[in-house]
């Protein structure tokens, strides 16, 4: 089978959450000549990227060449030849320099998506068969979580988007910022006091580390309590006479739910390194 040729910057251009099963086969060539590809993983229902190393390495500086004299555009397949005998790495297990400022930019580049899925999840339930019974008490819990979903959730990613905006464009006093840390921070910015570059990196770091860590665990315990729900009056419930539309509404915000959760898990994995990273001036 012959694989499309994606140029793109580096891994973090690669959006899982837009790519369809057709897309599997694709491979994926950053400015270095690193090559990735894709897999399903099937325990976690989700699609993985996948690092790709060729053992044929007669071929790999051909292929290289032959896309970058292209500039990518004239390049649609490779060789199915070229392609073989690939020795694959599962991306997750490989160690990557920690970027404080790609982290942050990757988490903002998903927040859109994630209101919008955050909306499709409570849409598919309300026009689920969950909101056609006559027990008002399971549907006032369904819309506890969903009052929840939009004030911790919905809204408070908007508010960390115009935060972003505020400590870049607009940010107010160091003195400001520095009564809202802790005393480490604070020990940190009064080392970085003869620098204002190093003072507003750290800031900015700081803030938006803490900011996206404290909506995301927020949102992750309102989605595994709506998870938890949903297996508890619907799933367990849908039979032949359900309505098929009703049905497929449900099992589809149960997938989405389930996947949004995995990849707030791996945000917050990713949020993980400030901790010790923020404890270092040298590192701004």
């Amino acid at each position: 089978m012959k694989s499309v040729v994606v140029k793109i910057n580096d891994i973090s251009d690669i959006d899982t959450s837009k790519i369809s099963l057709y897309d599997l086969n694709n491979r994926y060539m950053d400015v270095k000549g690193n090559i990735y590809g894709l897999k399903f993983d099937y325990g976690l229902k989700k699609i993985k990227i996948v690092r790709i190393m060729r053992t044929r390495r007669e071929d790999a500086p051909l292929i290289q060449q032959q896309i970058l004299m292209k500039k990518f555009q004239d390049v649609p397949e490779v060789n199915e030849k070229m392609m073989e005998d690939e020795e694959i790495f599962d991306t997750d297990n490989q160690e990557e320099p920690f970027n404080p400022s790609m982290v942050i930019k990757n988490i903002l580049g998903n927040i859109d998506s994630h209101k919008a899925r955050l909306k499709g999840i409570m849409m598919n339930i309300r026009n689920s068969f969950l909101f056609a019974r006559d027990n008002k008490g399971e549907t006032r819990e369904f819309e506890d979580l969903f009052r929840n979903i939009d004030i911790d959730g919905i809204l408070q990613l908007e508010k960390a988007e115009s935060y972003e905006k505020e400590l870049t464009l607009y940010p107010r006093s160091v003195t400001y910022y520095q009564a809202k840390v802790d005393n480490q921070a604070r020990a940190t910015m009064e080392r970085l006091a003869g620098s204002t570059d190093s003072l507003r990196n750290f800031i900015y770091s700081y803030e938006m580390s803490n900011t996206l860590s404290h909506v995301y665990e927020n949102l992750l315990k309102i989605l595994t309590a709506l998870s938890e729900l949903v297996k508890k009056y619907g799933l367990e419930e849908i039979s032949m006479e359900t309505p098929l539309i009703e049905s497929k509404s449900l099992i589809d915000a149960q997938i989405s739910v389930s996947n949004t959760i995995v990849e707030i898990d791996e945000i917050l994995k990713k949020l993980r390194p400030f901790g010790e990273y923020l404890k270092h001036a040298s590192n701004f």
